[in-house]
């Protein structure tokens, strides 16, 4: 249980590492971006 809890919590840190890297990065896909997420949570 423990590792499988690391992992995931990685696995999660790593996913908002990227986003903001993206985010940062690319402004005009910011509200793309934003779209994907809303979207996401909704399903």
């Amino acid at each position: 249980m423990l590792s499988e809890n690391l992992i995931k919590e990685k696995i999660i840190s790593i996913d908002i590492f990227l986003f903001l890297q993206v985010f940062n990065a690319c402004p005009n896909k910011r509200a793309q971006m934003v779209k994907n997420l809303v979207g996401h949570k909704k399903v």
